[in-house]
């Protein structure tokens, strides 16, 4: 068995995790696939992580600047990391891992429990 691959010293500390799970998410394939694709992958990890991140610290819902709800920018920034992390992953693999198609650590919708969306800093409308 070969020695894991390590990731770059430049990537953050989040950005090495992300890269430590996808090489062990695509196990052998991680082995062929190029350091600038795995990079790349890893910082749209690390990406989608940091937005999943803020929005469970913060809440779905946001006050924008005239204090009116809106639903917070970091969704956005989630669902496109989540598109980029699934197209890296399908093409380091060659579209043969299990479960080709979701992102790392993703769950089937049976296991998710669906929680109303919280609102954040709101103040009593006059």
């Amino acid at each position: 068995m070969t020695k894991p691959r390590r990731p770059p010293a430049w990537l953050s500390a989040a950005e090495k995790r992300a890269w430590r799970d996808l090489v062990a998410d695509l196990g052998a394939a991680s082995e062929g696939a190029s350091g600038a694709g795995l990079e790349a992958a890893a910082c749209q990890l690390a990406r989608m992580r940091w937005a999943r991140g803020r929005v469970e610290e913060e809440g779905e819902i946001v006050l924008d600047a005239r204090d009116r709800p809106i639903a917070h920018p970091a969704l956005g920034v989630e669902f496109r990391a989540q598109g980029e992390v699934r197209r890296w992953i399908d093409s380091l693999s060659g579209g043969k891992r299990a479960g080709a198609g979701r992102p790392v650590g993703a769950v089937s919708a049976p296991d998710r429990v669906a929680e109303p969306p919280r609102v954040t800093k709101l103040r009593a409308v006059r």
